[in-house]
């Protein structure tokens, strides 16, 4: 089953690329769960940061290739 918000996740990384455009920040910040954003600043090539009540081990987890935060040691 496709996602239904694929396609307005997509609008919306445009709008958040418009409006960084427009501004030209020198620091974007970002809250964890803005997908659309961490996608429109990653496309961007801008300096951001994640704005966020986590850990970085809980932000990093997702990010790391074969689930290795996940591991047991």
């Amino acid at each position: 089953m496709l996602d239904p918000m694929g396609p307005r996740t997509v609008d919306i990384a445009r709008d958040v690329e418009r409006i960084i455009a427009e501004i030209k920040p020198d620091l974007t910040v970002v809250d964890s769960y803005f997908t659309a954003a961490k996608d429109a600043t990653r496309r961007l090539g801008i300096q951001w940061v994640i704005l966020s009540p986590n850990t970085l081990f809980e932000l990093a987890r997702e990010e790391q290739g074969l689930g290795a935060f996940s591991w047991s040691m």
